[in-house]
């Protein structure tokens, strides 16, 4: 059995049902004038992640009869660094969300991506601020120009 893959599963699995639950609430299908409501592209994409999390469960449980072995202790402690930095990224994108409120798109995308480059994936200093600024920047040309979505004002705009 793999625990990895069993636990990322049904974390999947809980994240595509609250999807859903709150996608439920808004109009889904075609409109009047046939275009696609609001609800249609959650749903669509929750269940898609349903569908995927019962398949990587099901892969994981496979060879539980097959099978069983005790992990050494070396093993253990090195999947548990792994699980943390997978619960530091879920994390990190639970703090994004909530000060995208507080500090605004800009401010929050680019500190959250310099965090991210800088201590998760361990690059220097210069060049996680030149990413940051460029993701962060980038995306809010392509959401305020090109999409016409306003987007959360906050320190700087």
């Amino acid at each position: 059995m793999n625990y990895r893959d069993f636990a990322a599963g049904l974390v999947v699995l809980m994240i595509s049902i609250v999807l859903v639950y709150y996608a439920l609430d808004l109009p889904k299908g075609l409109s009047s004038n046939g275009v696609l409501q609001p609800g249609t592209f959650p749903i669509v994409i929750a269940s898609g992640l349903f569908l995927l999390s019962i398949l990587l469960i099901g892969n994981s449980l496979k060879g539980i009869r097959e099978f069983r072995f005790r992990p050494k202790r070396a093993e253990l402690l090195q999947n548990l660094r792994g699980s943390a930095r997978v619960w530091l990224a879920f994390a990190g994108m639970f703090a994004l969300f909530i000060a995208v409120n507080k500090l605004g798109f800009l401010v929050s995308v680019a500190l959250f991506t310099f965090i991210t480059a800088k201590f998760y994936f361990k690059h220097k200093w210069l060049f996680s601020a030149v990413v940051a600024c460029v993701i962060a920047l980038g995306a809010y040309w392509v959401f305020e120009s090109f999409l016409g979505i306003g987007l959360p004002t906050g320190l700087l705009i």
